[in-house]
């Protein structure tokens, strides 16, 4: 084997090692939608392939709706799968994948007897035990379309990552009540079918749930 052979040879194999070094990492993210643990690989100095899994955990807030006050609790949960591509040399990249979610959000209906709401065309003045509830459940399965930093092959240690991005699916909205057993020749069925699409049409009408968080990664 000639000098310049083995020269080419030693530098194959360097080349080789370095991106099998390189090939894998470790990631935490923190954001919507929640916190996130990963794992990304790099195929070459474009492309990579990434997993994670996102928990919001249980998260309670207070929502007005049509006239009526919910206490909402939220919960978040979803793997996703991931491809990135890096169109220029260096952190940014454009991504594309799916997610498999587990995401609610249940509204309980705050009434007081005291204070009086319309549902449909009627208003009434429920007592704290009425309830008109609603829960939003998004798809099992979701793609996902974004754009961020980091992940891309690299020297080993540690780095930054981001990601802006959405989750592509419409919220189904199911109602539950009593208002109609409670409250016979006032409140019918289609005030409730009327006030059910106005939540449709409101909370309802989200298509997108979005994807905002940074982190730190570690290449081996």
């Amino acid at each position: 084997m000639t000098l310049n052979q083995r020269l080419a040879l030693t530098a194959l194999l360097a080349g080789l090692s370095t991106t099998t070094a390189q090939a894998g990492e470790s990631y935490a993210n923190v954001g919507i939608p929640g916190v996130m643990l990963g794992y990304a690989h790099s195929v070459n100095s474009q492309w990579g392939l990434r997993g994670d899994v996102a928990t919001l955990g249980s998260v309670k807030r207070h929502f007005t709706e049509s006239g009526i006050t919910y206490q909402g609790t939220i919960k978040a949960q979803r793997l996703g799968l991931f491809a990135d591509y890096f169109p220029m040399q260096g952190g940014f990249r454009l991504t594309g994948g799916l997610t498999l979610n587990h995401m609610r959000v249940r509204l309980k209906s705050q009434f007081d007897g005291t204070t009086s709401v319309t549902l449909g065309s009627q208003t009434l003045t429920p007592t704290a035990g009425d309830y008109f509830n609603a829960e939003l459940k998004f798809p099992r399965v979701m793609p996902y379309l974004g754009v961020g930093w980091g992940h891309q092959a690299r020297d080993q240690g540690l780095g930054f990552v981001a990601d802006l991005g959405v989750m592509i699916g419409k919220a189904k909205v199911t109602t539950t009540q009593n208002v109609v057993a409670n409250y016979p020749g006032l409140v019918t069925q289609a005030d409730v079918d009327a006030e059910t699409q106005k939540l449709r049409d409101g909370v309802g009408d989200i298509r997108f749930v979005p994807q905002v968080s940074v982190g730190v990664s570690y290449r081996y």
